[in-house]
This record gives structure tokens, sequence and C-alpha cells, in this order.
């Protein structure tokens, strides 16, 4: 499978929490009126238009401001529209109003997952099993977020109970549970992404191809060239079938997700042992395509699983890739230049890493952070309602219509990027599938003169330029 341009989604991360219908009990509560708007609200969010969910949810929301409940839905439209500190807001309205109130748990337990703060994360998902409209995505999340504690028999234990108390779930839902189940049970007791206390940092050079980065990497022990580091991708490591069998790599289990192109089944296995310059990663997931040419020529993606456990900066300019432990934040800062440096950007890492950018002047916009990616993507249908119309010349209708376009400016942090170049694509069919909106994603095109420096400990984003 060709991997040139776009994200990677993998179906049980960010997109799983508004899908549940709406159950008799809420109907018990509200007029009939209110019921119909509910209906409507969740049924945007099931099927994957948060735009259209944030049209309805504002105006309920601004009526109904004693609802628990339609703030918390409020908040999911908001979160999944990029919006995740507004989202945030909106949880902890919902919880003051209701200590109890499920989606307002729940909510905050995804805005926790996406800072690494997983103890919390978990104690508010606990809390929102009883969520009326989203039940089977809480049910998810919880064990996704004990999986990633390594806590993988009671991942599984809370997805088995899911599949008996939760009736209303599409045939989809079921097949993902039960793909979940069997790699969670495969692995048992394992500690994934284990990462040693030393060394506590690693600078190594990389390949940069076309502006990807291709780092060397050698996979149990073995080196196999180089891997496309993949900021985009919200998935582990991804290998091709053929490199899977010369390492005799186990299969455990499979899993869906999805490119700008197609969706695609692969198989999961268990890598022991990962190593980029001198920093290595042990019990490292992997998954394996039945083809595998990816971006460069390189035998694998790195996605922001692997990634998210470290701290990460990147000097595009000359070509270094630097690694730290998560725990000495004071060794990225020393690498930085504060008279270059652009102000720190909050970003939110729940499955895809979405920051906040300003584009052409105006206010900062959500942009998934995709260094896969070979441009700045914007989406069609952002781009000809703020940018400019709709010329009848005018042929995006996919990602294979690119309609090249010229920005006056892109700014993160502070710092002004001039005449950047970008495409417009429709991206509707991938944001669906995921149940997200952004106006577009931010590819590694901007940065060829700046260098990246991600702290996954506190979810900032800090851009150095000359």
């Amino acid at each position: 499978m060709k991997m040139r341009r776009g994200i990677s989604l993998v179906v049980i991360g960010f997109a799983t929490v508004a899908c549940a219908t709406v159950t008799a009990a809420s109907a018990l509560t509200e007029p009939p009126d209110a019921n119909s708007q509910l209906d409507a609200l969740v049924k945007q969010l099931r099927d994957g238009h948060p735009e259209q969910a944030l049209k309805l949810s504002k105006p309920l929301a601004a009526s109904r401001p004693k609802s628990a409940e339609i703030q918390a839905l409020h908040g999911f439209a908001l979160l999944r529209c990029g919006e995740f500190e507004q989202a945030q807001a909106q949880f902890q309205r919902a919880v003051a109003l209701d200590p109890a109130s499920p989606e307002g748990h729940l909510g905050l337990g995804e805005i926790a997952y996406g800072r690494f703060q997983l103890e919390d994360a978990c104690t508010h998902m606990r809390k929102s099993l009883t969520s009326n409209h989203l039940r089977m995505g809480a049910f998810m999340s919880l064990a996704r977020c004990l999986s990633a504690l390594d806590r993988h028999v009671e991942a599984k234990a809370v997805l088995v109970r899911a599949l008996d108390e939760v009736g209303q779930r599409s045939k989809e839902e079921t097949s993902r549970i039960e793909e979940s189940i069997k790699i969670y049970g495969a692995f048992g007791g394992t500690r994934l992404y284990e990462i040693a206390e030393s060394p506590t940092s690693s600078a190594s050079g990389f390949t940069n191809w076309k502006g990807h980065v291709l780092t060397p990497a050698k996979l149990d022990g073995q080196e196999v060239g180089t891997l496309h580091l993949d900021l985009g991708s919200s998935g582990s490591l991804t290998i091709s079938r053929k490199l899977a069998d010369k390492l005799q790599l186990r299969t455990i289990g499979t899993r869906k997700g999805r490119t700008v192109q197609q969706e695609h089944t692969a198989d999961v296995a268990l890598l022991k042992r990962l190593q980029i310059g001198a920093m290595v990663v042990r019990n490292v997931p992997v998954a394996i395509m039945p083809e595998g040419e990816f971006v460069g020529g390189a035998v694998g993606n790195l996605g922001n699983q692997v990634l998210r456990r470290l701290n990460v900066s990147i000097d595009y300019k000359a070509s270094r890739l630097h690694l730290f432990n998560r725990k000495r934040a004071d060794l990225q800062a020393a690498l930085m230049d504060p008279g270059k440096s652009s102000q720190r950007v909050p970003f939110l890492a729940t499955s895809l890493i979405i920051l906040k950018a300003g584009i052409n002047g105006g206010d900062p916009v959500p942009l998934i952070l995709d260094s896969g990616a070979g441009a700045f993507v914007l989406h069609s249908a952002y781009f000809f309602e703020n940018i400019r119309p709709r010329a009848a010349s005018d042929k995006a209708g996919g990602p294979h219509k690119p309609i090249p376009y010229a920005l006056d400016s892109l700014e993160i942090g502070g710092k002004v990027f001039r005449n950047t170049f970008s495409v417009v694509l429709d991206l509707s069919d991938l944001y669906e599938y995921a149940k997200v909106y952004y106006p577009g994603i931010l590819g590694n095109n901007v940065f060829q003169k700046a260098s990246l420096h991600l702290n996954f400990a506190d979810s900032t984003l800090v851009v150095e330029t000359d």
C-alpha cells in the first residue's frame, strides 16, 4: 500500500466516543421538542458530522444552561472540531452542574488522555459508563486508557462487559471490540513501549526526502533501513508483510484503519526492540500491511503512539532528530534558542496531534500536525467558505484533485510564515470516518527552514526559526 501523503487513523482511537444512539431513558426526561433536538445532535456526532453537530449544540447549550447533559454534548461537538480548550470548559461546566455527569466525565477523560494524564483519564472514564448517549464509546475509551497503562487484562474485561451490557451497537462496533479483546488478551501482562532510563537523550541524523524525515532504525537488532517519521499517524509502527516475515513476527490480531486514499486492515504483532539513534523502545505494537511501499523507500512508518512516549525535536535545516526521555524536559529546553523560538503552543494528542494556527491573519483555527503530509492541506469546505469563494474552474472533489494555493501568511505561536504553499482537498470522507472536522492538515513543507520541539510531557509545541 502506498503511503505517500495523508494521515493514518486507527478505528479504536479518537473517533470512538460518539457512536451510541439515544436511549429511551432520555426520552422520559425531556419534552418532545428538546428530545428531538437532542436526537439530532447525537446523530450528527455518531454519523461523523461534528461541524453540523456544533451548529445544533451551540444554540441548544445557550438555551439550556442548567442541563449538564446538553453542556457536555456541546463539549463533544467542540472537541470533534478541534476546539479542545473550549471543550474542556464545557465538560467542567457539566460536572459542576452535575458531579455525576457521565458525558462530562467522559469528555474530561478524553482531554486527560490526550495530555497523557492516564490515571486521571481512567478515573473520569469509569464515571462515564452510565452515559445514555455515548455508553459504547465510554467503554472503548476506558479500555484504551487501561491498555495505555499496561493494564491489558482489565482492558479486555471492560470490553467483554461492553458486549454483554450495551445492546445498541453497530456491526462495525461489535467487530472492533472483538478485535481489541483478542489483542488485549495477547498483550497480557506485557509492558508496552518500555523506554530505558538511560540514555536520557539521543541525537541522530536523518534523510530529508522531499521534506519527509527518514530516520535509520534497528528492529529487533537488525539494521533494516529507514523509518518514515509520521506525526500524522495515530498508530504505532507500520511495516510491510515482507519485513514482518523477515523479522519472524507473530500475528496476534487485526485492526482497521484509513489513510486519505483508502481503508485498510492490518495484522498486529509485537516487536521486541525498536532502536532509533541511542534510544531503545521495547515491546512496540506493529501494524503489518499486506503491501508496503512507504515514503522515500522507507521500510515503515513510525507513528505518534511511539513518539508521544518521548519528547521529540526535529531540526529540518540540520537534518537532526533529537529524542528525549519525557522526564528530562530540561535537556530539550537546552537545545532551544529563546531568541529564535515561538511561544509555547498547546496541543492535544488524543489520537492525532491538534494545535491552532492563524491563516491569512485570521483567528487561530485547529489543524492536524502531520509530518507525513508533504504539503499544507486545506479542507475544501473550509477553504471555500473562509478563504475564497469556489470558482467555476475549481475541481477539488477528493484527494486526487488538489487545487494549489499560496497562503499570504501562517502564524504559529507568534512565528509568521509567509507565502506558504498549500493544496485544497476534499477531506470529507476521511473526516466522516474519523468523526472529526478540522480546517486542514499542517504538513512538513511549512517547517523546512525551522525546528519543531514537541514536549509531550506538557503537551506544547515550540517552533524555532532564524
